[in-house]
């Protein structure tokens, strides 16, 4: 069963933008933003998050829209779109991976706000991953909502008190002091305390903003503007959305959305579990495009490739590729000495401090950091030391690793591995699978190398004198177990707290982990409104990252047959920053001639013939998006 298509002039599409026969990208996110200032020097003004793009292909009148990834914005400030207003002209949806800043929007396609009818593809890795990260992520929102509804009630309390307060004052008479709800109280007010009262009536009221002239009318409509929205969605949404997702593997081959006319396949992309690069074959009177999406892409830097090596098309002539650019400018050095530094860190803490927390991401990032410890411990370097993980999350996800990781074939890299190394690839497929099932053994609870904690052990194992490494989540410190164990022991110089990872400018995790001007960690910090005197070491390891650095990325560009006159487009990366540094090192590179590369706008649009040659020069226009009603 394939999706027809629909007029493109019901969609919107400003004709002056329209190819004949040809396809159009549009980025929503995952691109250096519109400048903006969050209020804040150390936010920054552009940023990599929320993946989203649109690939809309012409034929003729009729036209067929594909969502590439339905991002959630996850750094400081605030984007306004619509994921609504889009998805109720697109036709297909592709999932990249599971990441939140490219599925978290995901489950507002099957609201009731919207009218998506299309279909959705992802590989079964990434279908299982989205299981629990949005599952997670719709009880996240469900909990703040609750909370913000209950701040917003004691609000109108004191508010409603206030006023009460006031008129009851204001009349000049000595009267029964009554609660704000008109509750008689046995005492009375004694006419001293009067002015006191309207005073403190009117503190309140000028503490939440309200407008006392008009405060006896509409104090509730004022207040409206602090009322909480509902969540974007909750886990009936999350349940319906992933069970509309059409599990795609890598080796399906060709999956024809439009006979004849449009179609696509999976490539691994070696990011996590479950990535892919997405590869669009458009053909129109015997001529055919080919369209690439890097989605996320891994190293191939990496002694171990877990989820496999990122592969890219090896046989077809590629006219279009959008690469992500994450590390765009950045070499890695080399990871033995960082892994070095990093168990080295690790062994001295422990002889000095009594526990080692590990906050990281729940998903990869907890898995490979288990992998880490365990290794150290069956070489006799960790003795008489717990492993604990505190991250039901990062359990479920570990689950997910198990099952997926078991079913990677190293050979089918191998037959595109002589593209990209220069190792004697029967040594690194026999190395590849023998790593992969220490791994699955070593990650496997089952086999006792370490615990899992739950609401049956946790306060005795936590509680024992044994020193004990705890790994936790989030990544950034924004949520999860890891609050709780900085609530509880920053004030602590026995404890240390490990960062393996980037951390976010406007996180917690950033504010621990960066150093002032002055070269000195900050004293103190804010944590759901209360603050805590950091007493404890926090120490942070950035690399730890499962993203392709600029070598990485150029590798993979070099691994494919790019047509002279194709069009490099470089997202997810600051536009100022990693996006150009990329621009800037293929442009100088011979081996990119010919090529034009470009790093689009936010919702700028790129439009590529398909009958007329293929010349570089691609229309770019900043119209209006298509999706926007009018």
């Amino acid at each position: 069963m394939t999706l027809p298509t629909t007029l493109w002039h019901q969609h919107n599409w400003p004709t002056d933008t329209k190819p004949q026969d040809g396809y159009a990208i549009k980025s929503y996110g995952g691109i250096g933003n519109e400048h903006r200032e969050y209020g804040e020097e150390n936010r920054p003004k552009h940023n990599l998050s929320g993946s989203c793009h649109e690939l809309s292909v012409f034929f003729g009148k009729q036209v067929h829209r594909v969502l590439i990834d339905v991002w959630a914005y996850q750094w400081p400030g605030k984007l306004e779109r619509s994921i609504t207003e889009i998805s109720n002209w697109v036709d297909t949806v592709i999932l990249t991976h599971p990441h939140m800043d490219h599925i978290g929007d995901f489950p507002r396609i099957f609201t009731s706000d919207t009218e998506f009818a299309g279909r959705v593809y992802a590989t079964p890795g990434t279908r299982d991953s989205a299981d629990v990260a949005l599952t997670d992520a719709a009880k996240i929102l469900a909990r703040e909502y609750e909370n913000k509804q209950f701040w917003y009630t004691e609000m109108l309390k004191d508010i409603a008190g206030a006023l009460f307060d006031i008129k009851d004052r204001a009349s000049g008479k000595k009267q029964v002091k009554r609660q704000w709800n008109g509750n008689r109280m046995t005492e009375t007010w004694s006419e001293p305390n009067k002015k006191q009262v309207i005073l403190n009536a009117n503190s309140v009221l000028s503490k939440y903003w309200v407008d006392i002239s008009k405060w006896a009318e509409n104090y509730k409509d004022q207040m409206k503007q602090f009322a909480p929205e509902k969540p974007a969605y909750d886990l009936e949404d999350v349940v319906l959305s992933l069970s509309k997702i059409e599990t795609q593997t890598i080796n399906n081959g060709w999956n024809e959305l439009i006979p004849g006319k449009l179609a696509f396949r999976f490539y691994n992309a070696g990011h996590i579990i479950g990535s892919v690069s997405v590869l669009f074959r458009i053909t129109e009177d015997g001529k055919s495009r080919n369209v690439l999406f890097s989605g996320d892409l891994g190293s191939y830097k990496w002694d171990f490739h877990p989820t496999g090596l990122p592969i890219p098309p090896h046989n077809l002539p590629i006219d279009t590729v959008v690469i992500e650019s994450t590390y765009g400018g950045k070499v890695r050095p080399d990871f033995a000495l960082w892994l070095k530094d990093f168990q080295e860190n690790l062994k001295h803490d422990l002889n000095k401090y009594k526990q080692i927390v590990l906050s990281t991401f729940a998903m990869d990032r907890t898995q490979i950091v288990l992998n880490m410890l365990i290794q150290m411990k069956i070489r006799g370097e960790l003795v008489d030391i717990d492993i604990l993980l505190d991250s039901p999350s990062g359990s479920k996800h570990t689950m997910n690793y198990l099952k997926h990781s078991r079913q990677i074939d190293p050979t089918i890299s191998s037959k595109h591995a002589p593209i990209i190394h220069k190792a004697l690839y029967d040594d690194f497929v026999i190395e590849e699978q023998r790593k992969l099932a220490e791994f699955t053994e070593n990650i496997d609870p089952a086999n006792w190398h370490y615990t899992i904690l739950d609401k049956n052990n946790k306060t005795s194992l936590l509680a024992t004198d044994r020193k004990k490494i705890i790994i936790t989540a989030s990544g950034m410190a924004e949520g999860g177990m890891v609050i709780s164990h900085l609530e509880k022991n920053l004030w602590n110089p026995e404890v240390a707290f490990y960062f393996p990872g980037y951390l976010v400018p406007g996180t917690l995790g950033y504010a621990l982990a960066s150093e002032s001007q002055s070269g000195w960690q900050q004293k103190n910090v804010k944590i759901a409104g209360k603050r805590y005197e950091v007493k404890t070491r926090i120490k942070q390891f950035n690399f730890l990252s499962w993203h392709a650095d600029e070598e990485d990325l150029i590798t993979w560009l070099l691994a494919m047959k790019l047509r002279k006159g194709s069009t490099i487009r470089i997202v997810h990366g600051d536009i100022n920053g990693s996006s150009l540094a990329l621009k800037h090192t293929l442009e100088r590179s011979s081996k990119f001639k010919g090529i034009n590369i470009i790093i689009p706008e936010l919702n700028e649009v790129n439009n590529f013939p398909i009958l007329s040659p293929v010349t570089g020069k691609n229309l770019t226009t900043k119209k209006p998006s298509p999706n926007l009603k009018k």
